[in-house]
């Protein structure tokens, strides 16, 4: 840990220049294509972000690429499986740590980050996450069904991996989906469906909520168009009274107290209340509420074709003519992490760009909202193999690949940066990149973030725990 806090603190020691490979981009590009050590680049960008989704190696054996703090490896064979296990795991944490701080420190308060992770790594990763952003930041494991027949010469057949979500501050919260329904009922006020008010929980009853056990009476002489009769909570010698009873005819409860239900009435009009009666084919009358919400949250288990691994490699071929990486993840589940996690005129970033698939999932969510979201994509120029798919296609290193694929499907609309080593005895190394990432060409949306005043250094992460204890 204290390695990595001094990786983070220690300043950037290369600066960011134009990278005149491929078209020459709009001055309003939306993307920003940045080749190089990540965690170079993290420290000169002056840019703060709405969401982060990574996709990091998942450290399945191979070496890593990233300059950082690394252990040895040529032992594990002959360690115990238990320490083998945990020193296969330190290096990889360790490389991902500086990182993540230096991302939090570019992040804005109501920011939120996903992060693509299997099996191997995941307990890892959420203590990670938990050191950096705080255990009471943590938003959710998503579940994602990405190969439903499953590698089946596991012991068990894996079918998903996960995504794990966390917010800059325990404040962040990640937006809602719009609901694929269209509301049958109208009113004065709109649109509607009825949502019965008897709570179906049987954890709850009488027993332990009687404030939510009361009668309700209908007032059967009046009935608006939908068929609905207005309510009170007052006896009357007209009126039908009704108390929550489940399917077997015993007491329950309704979901609302008296008061909210006194809020939600207006005497007399059914069409004028928020909670109305309607007659059963049995004769008797059940309670609704008038729901009128069109969104939705999200859920923890995201099961779809288009989340499907080969999902992924299928886009890339369309693209590029082939599979040139070793599995890219599908536009679809990086699209859906930016839809619940970035406002539509907010900022994403990637620094484990890969092929590139964040910026056409950015784009792809703007196509679907009308947003103008902006992305950053970092990648290191990661060497292919000499026999690999993509050295036969002319390609040298992974960062090739990306901006190949950023051209090809976003043509002027990316910018390409690359890190520049510095100069003997030079000065103005650190320059920012804030220009690197233009104002958005719509000014902001309804939906839109509030705005922080200004960047924070990225000397402040070790500044920002130093009154934390060391685990060294």
């Amino acid at each position: 840990r204290a390695g990595a806090l001094a990786l983070a603190a220690a300043p950037a020691d290369s600066k960011l220049v134009v990278d005149r490979r491929g078209p020459k981009p709009r001055r309003d590009a939306s993307t920003t294509f940045v080749e190089g050590d990540n965690l170079e680049v993290l420290k000169l960008l002056d840019v703060q972000f709405d969401a982060v989704y990574i996709d990091p190696p998942y450290n399945r054996g191979r070496d890593f690429v990233y300059r950082g703090i690394y252990g040895g490896s040529r032992t594990l064979a002959r360690s115990d499986p238990r320490q083998a296990e945990a020193r296969r795991s330190a290096p990889w944490m360790a490389m991902l740590l500086p990182r993540l701080l230096l991302a939090r420190e570019r992040m804005r308060d109501d920011a939120v980050i996903f992060v693509s992770i299997d099996d191997h790594e995941v307990h890892h990763l959420r203590v990670l996450l938990d050191e950096v952003f705080g255990r009471e930041s943590f938003i959710a494991q998503i579940v994602v069904v990405s190969n439903r027949g499953g590698r089946d010469y596991l012991r068990v057949a894996i079918t998903h991996e996960y995504v794990l979500c966390y917010g800059r501050t325990p404040t962040a919260t990640i937006r809602e989906l719009p609901r694929d329904v269209v509301l049958p009922l109208h009113d004065g006020r709109g649109a509607y469906e009825l949502r019965e008010l008897r709570n179906r929980n049987p954890r709850f009853t009488p027993a332990n909520r009687p404030n939510l056990h009361y009668a309700i009476f209908v007032d059967t002489r009046r009935v608006d168009a939908a068929g609905c009769h207005p309510v009170s909570l007052s006896r009357s010698k007209v009126a039908i009274e009704v108390v929550p009873k489940n399917k077997l005819g015993a007491a329950s409860v309704w979901r609302w107290g008296q008061p909210k239900l006194a809020a939600a009435l207006v005497a007399g009009d059914a069409e004028a209340s928020e909670v109305v009666a309607r007659q059963r084919k049995d004769g008797g009358y059940n309670i609704y509420e008038k729901h009128r919400k069109q969104t939705t949250k999200p859920r923890a288990l995201w099961d779809d074709a288009a989340l499907r691994s080969e999902q992924g490699s299928i886009e890339l071929r369309g693209e590029l003519g082939a599979a040139l990486f070793d599995h890219p993840k599908p536009i679809e589940l990086v699209r859906r992490c930016v839809e619940i996690g970035c406002a539509p005129d907010g900022v994403v970033l990637d620094f484990f760009a890969g092929s590139g698939t964040t910026a056409l999932a950015v784009a792809e969510q703007n196509r679907r909202d009308g947003g103008t979201r902006r992305c950053v994509l970092v990648q290191w120029p990661e060497p292919v193999p000499s026999t690999s798919i993509a050295a036969q296609h002319g390609h040298t290193d992974v960062a090739s690949i990306a901006r190949a694929r950023l051209t090809a499907a976003l043509g002027h609309d990316v910018r390409c940066l690359r890190l520049k080593p510095p100069a003997p005895g030079g000065a103005g190394m650190r320059r920012a990149a804030a220009a690197a990432v233009p104002a958005p060409a719509e000014p902001a949306t309804a939906g839109s973030r509030r705005r922080s005043p200004k960047p924070r250094s990225p000397g402040s992460v070790a500044r920002a725990r130093r009154a934390r204890p060391s685990d060294d």
